[in-house]
C-alpha cells in the first residue's frame, strides 16, 4: 500500500514542480542586458547588448541572450563586449566575477578595467623589464606577488 501511495504521491509532485518550473522560466528572452563595473566605475547598467567573450577559470566563454545560467571567476584577460549594430569595446580585467541570469542579464563585477585601447604597450614592456632585472633575496610572499605581477603584465602584453 505505501508503495502505490508512495509512486502516486511522487510522480503528481514531479508533475506540479515541472509545471511551477516552466512557468517560472521567462518567455521573452532574446535580449541580453549587461552590468559591467568594477568599485571606481560603471562600464554598462543593464544596456541591450548582443554578446560578450569573457575568459575566465574554466575557460573562455561566449555569452548570447538565453544563456544557461552561471556563475564563474573571472581570470585576467579581455572582455569584449558586442553593442548593437556590430560596435565591438575591448576591456582588459584583473579578475572577477561573473553572473548570468535565467532572464538574460549579466552581471560582471571586475576588480579593475581598463579599456584596451588605452593600454600602453611600451610601458608595459618597460614595468616588465624591470620585475626581470630585479636580482633581490625575495621573501616566498615577496616571489608570489612577482609572479602574479608577472602573469598580470603577461595577459595585458599578449592582450595589446
Amino acid at each position: 500500500m505505501f508503495r502505490l501511495f508512495s509512486k502516486i504521491f511522487l510522480n503528481s509532485s514531479r508533475r506540479t514542480l515541472s509545471k511551477e518550473v516552466a512557468s517560472e522560466i521567462p518567455t521573452s528572452v532574446d535580449i541580453l542586458k549587461l552590468t559591467f563595473a568594477s568599485p571606481s566605475q560603471v562600464l554598462y547598467n543593464k544596456s541591450q547588448i548582443e554578446q560578450i567573450d569573457v575568459p575566465t577559470f574554466s575557460g573562455n566563454m561566449g555569452i548570447l541572450a538565453k544563456h544557461v545560467p552561471t556563475l564563474a571567476a573571472l581570470k585576467s584577460g579581455v572582455i569584449r563586449v558586442v553593442e548593437s549594430k556590430g560596435k565591438t569595446n575591448s576591456y582588459f580585467v584583473t579578475g572577477g566575477s561573473l553572473t548570468i541570469n535565467s532572464d538574460s542579464s549579466v552581471q560582471i563585477l571586475a576588480e579593475e578595467i581598463a579599456e584596451l585601447k588605452d593600454i600602453d604597450k611600451e610601458a608595459i614592456d618597460t614595468l616588465y623589464s624591470e620585475l626581470e632585472s630585479e636580482n633581490q633575496e625575495w621573501s616566498d610572499k615577496d616571489k608570489a606577488l612577482m609572479q602574479i605581477k608577472k602573469e598580470c603584465l603577461n595577459s595585458i602584453k599578449n592582450s595589446v
